[in-house]
C-alpha cells in the first residue's frame, strides 16, 4: 500500500460514527487541499501509536496517513514527480471534488 503524507487538523464532527476529521496535505505544487472523512479513512501510527483512532481529543495537528494509488509519472515533470489518486480504497476527495494529485516521491511511503 502506498500513503501520502498528511495532517490531522481538526475534528469535525462526532456523526456519522466513528467520527469526521479534516485532513490536508500539501502537493507538489505547493497547494494545500483538504479532506473531510471518517476518521477510520486515515493512518495515525507514525503520531498516536500503532492501533490508535483519531478522537475529538486527539491532539491536533499531528501526521496522518492517506492512502492513495500512484497512477504513473506525471505529464511534463521531472522524474521524482508522480501522480496520484486518492479515490481508491476508501473513496476520498477534496472538499473541492479533487481526486488526483501531482506529489514528489518524498511526500509518499509504503507499508
Amino acid at each position: 500500500m502506498v500513503y501520502l503524507w498528511g495532517e490531522a487538523v481538526r475534528w469535525v464532527d462526532d456523526e456519522p460514527q466513528p467520527g469526521v476529521v479534516e485532513v490536508c496535505f500539501t502537493d507538489a505544487d505547493g497547494r494545500r487541499w483538504s479532506i473531510i472523512g471518517k476518521t477510520a479513512m486515515f493512518g495515525t501510527d507514525q503520531a498516536l501509536g500503532p492501533g490508535a483512532w483519531i478522537e475529538a481529543d486527539s491532539p491536533f495537528p499531528f501526521p496522518a496517513d492517506i492512502d492513495c494509488t500512484v497512477l504513473g509519472p506525471a505529464a511534463g515533470r521531472a522524474d521524482e514527480v508522480v501522480t496520484v489518486s486518492i479515490w481508491q480504497p476508501h473513496h476520498l476527495q477534496t472538499v473541492c471534488g479533487r481526486r488526483e494529485f501531482p506529489m514528489r516521491r518524498d511526500q509518499l511511503f509504503e507499508e
